[in-house]
């Protein structure tokens, strides 16, 4: 009888590593594309600049089983991100940015902290991939923080393995992407409008 925190995909994962077993499975390498916000924002953003805390430095695809080890990170055996996650959401999105506001140049800036960046099991058969970020609107220049917020994002993934995984982080990176540069500049214009005057004028200062 499997133990109840052995996923279905797990003994397939561990198979290649046993004496006999055969040749080791080609570890497969995963990206991140563009996302699509359908509008460029409200606010003039020149760069994004993704930073992560230091558990998420690696290339590993992480998942938890929490309903039996919370606290415990796992990684897939075969599977794995094509650079460090902060580096793949910082590529997206400035790819994103480049889309949606074709010929800008200068503007604000956005710095952002992934905390957390993993698929998580609530069953062997049900998981879900939670992206975890702090963002902070900056000037062109200097340090001083206009506006910040926390965000989470959380999406289903359509199978329990790091395909599926993939499928939900891109999915949630989507949810990410459309929440902070459509959303939430929107909402910073509306609520202070100096906001778009000061983006306008770094741009213009450049």
């Amino acid at each position: 009888m499997k133990p109840l925190f052995l996923l279905p995909a797990s003994a397939a994962l561990l198979a290649g590593c046993l004496p006999g077993a055969g040749p080791a499975l080609e570890i497969a390498e995963h990206d991140l594309p563009a996302i699509a916000i359908g509008t460029a924002p409200a606010l003039a953003i020149d760069t994004v600049r993704v930073e992560a805390a230091s558990w998420l430095a690696e290339t590993s695809i992480g998942y938890r089983l929490k309903y039996a080890e919370a606290s415990r990170r796992h990684a897939y055996a075969h599977s794995r991100w094509a650079a460090p996650p902060a580096e793949l959401v910082e590529r997206a999105l400035m790819r994103t940015l480049i889309e949606s506001q074709p010929g800008q140049h200068g503007g604000c800036r956005l710095h952002i902290v992934l905390t957390e960046f993993a698929q998580e099991y609530t069953h062997p058969e049900h998981s879900s991939f939670t992206i975890e970020a702090r963002a902070t609107l900056l000037p062109a220049r200097g340090e001083r923080a206009l506006a910040r917020r926390v965000f989470n994002q959380r999406s289903a993934a359509p199978r329990p393995n790091a395909a599926g995984g993939i499928q939900a982080a891109r999915t949630s990176l989507q949810a990410l992407a459309e929440d902070m540069l459509h959303h939430w500049l929107a909402e910073l214009r509306a609520e202070r409008p100096h906001l778009a005057a000061r983006c306008r004028s770094e741009e213009n200062g450049r």
